[in-house]
């Protein structure tokens, strides 16, 4: 009989402590707590990380409520083990019709009306690529276009960014794609000197009348710091915002930038704007104009990592770092400090939200939100709502009907539209 109470007390004590590891997971990714704030996670196997995630997962929609509305949340797990963190893209192919490009080149077909997953049995994306940075669809008349921006690495190690297209047909009633005829039309310079950070190549894509508009970071090492003078260097495609033709030829549109990991135009699409990682604060919203100088390394809202509870380093940041100090540079729209690890955004014009026109609505991974951020005619900051959904937002669209669709870093999709009429 002691031994039967024994071995009882054991499993409720099991039970016990299963039950306040659930709740501190679920809690801890509420608030945005450790380990969700921390690298610890990159550390852990794919297989670890899955279990985390879909244990802390909401176990119900969640309702969210903003300025003027509330908001429903739905959430639906990619079903596959690397869908988590750092990469990918979604894209709408059709009505309520989205593409999933995952880091490693994976590629599904999600339908939100019967909330299902095809698997794109299509390997030539994962074999050329270390990492999907971003994805577009061009739509023609006559033949889509699948545009992939990614990173590829040899067998030095050393890596650079490619910018690919491959026709793409999609079929409504099979709910099929095929890919085919795959083009390179552009790539970076080579980075081989350490080991270059993924995150730092920045890596967004647009396409503007007949031209592809890349961004590419300030490509340095992982850890603190990471000041170069690339971003400076115009004979360096490193730190700018390059405008492409179709044959590969490109232009510096914009230079001075660290890390830009977001980029979209108006809706009229005759602006463009960025959003950007500063170093230790100092994120950035940016207006994007042809030939301007955004500041990086020289101009910064940030500090150096090792700044920080300091007192003894009088300036936040050294100015003449690069002798550049007498340099006029690009003030941002906005800029965040501390750092939210803002990332992609767009320009609201949907019929979903219509309170919402206009305003940009603009994602991060760190701060798990949405920030909804009103511009008056004069590109002047008025107002910013943010909106927590708990979740690091890797990629962002507006689908056709006004929803909003969230790619997260924990694998997850998230469709998001208002309560009520």
């Amino acid at each position: 009989m002691n031994l039967f109470k024994s071995k009882l007390f054991i499993f409720f004590i099991f039970i016990f402590i299963i039950c306040i590891g659930v709740f501190f997971l679920k809690f801890s990714r509420e608030s945005n707590s450790w380990p969700f704030n921390s690298k610890i996670g990159k550390y852990f196997p794919a297989e670890i990380k899955k279990v985390i995630y879909s244990i802390s997962d909401p176990y119900f929609d969640q309702t969210i409520e903003t300025f003027y509305y509330d908001l429903k949340v739905e959430y639906f797990r990619i079903p596959y083990l690397n869908s988590l963190g750092l990469g990918g893209s979604i894209n709408e192919i059709y009505n309520n019709v989205i593409l999933v490009t995952l880091n490693d080149g994976q590629n599904f077909i999600y339908n939100i009306d019967n909330n299902s997953f095809r698997k794109i049995n299509y390997n030539k994306i994962k074999k050329n690529f270390i990492s999907i940075r971003d994805v577009e669809i061009i739509h023609n008349l006559d033949q889509s276009h699948l545009i992939i921006l990614g990173i590829k690495e040899d067998k030095k190690g050393c890596r650079s960014l490619e910018l690919q297209k491959i026709n793409m047909t999609y079929n409504y009633l099979e709910n099929s794609i095929q890919f085919n005829k795959t083009k390179k039309i552009w790539n970076s310079e080579i980075k081989c000197k350490g080991h270059t950070a993924i995150n730092t190549f920045g890596s967004r894509v647009i396409f503007i009348d007949g031209h592809y508009y890349v961004t590419m970071g300030y490509v340095e090492s992982s850890g603190p710091g990471g000041i170069n003078n690339y971003s400076q260097d115009k004979n360096s495609m490193f730190g700018k915002i390059l405008k492409i033709d179709e044959n590969g030829n490109y232009t510096i549109y914009s230079s001075g930038h660290r890390n830009p990991q977001g980029l979209f135009f108006s809706t009229n699409k005759n602006k463009i704007f960025s959003t950007e990682h500063g170093p230790s604060g100092g994120d950035e919203l940016n207006l994007i104009i042809e030939s301007k100088n955004y500041g990086w390394p020289c101009e910064t809202f940030g500090i150096l990592y090792e700044y920080k509870n300091n007192e003894n380093l009088m300036n936040p940041w050294p100015i003449d770092i690069f002798n550049c100090d007498k340099i006029d540079f690009q003030k941002p729209l906005f800029s965040w400090t501390p750092s939210i690890a803002i990332s992609q955004g767009l320009e609201y014009s949907g019929d979903e939200f219509k309170y919402f026109k206009n305003s940009f609505i603009i994602g991060s991974l760190k701060g798990s939100s949405l920030f909804r951020i009103n511009i008056d005619k004069k590109n002047i900051v008025r107002n910013i709502e943010r909106i927590n959904i708990n979740e690091r937002v890797r990629d962002i669209i507006q689908l056709n009907d006004g929803k909003i669709f969230v790619l997260a870093d924990s694998g997850n999709l998230l469709l998001i539209k208002k309560i009520g009429k």
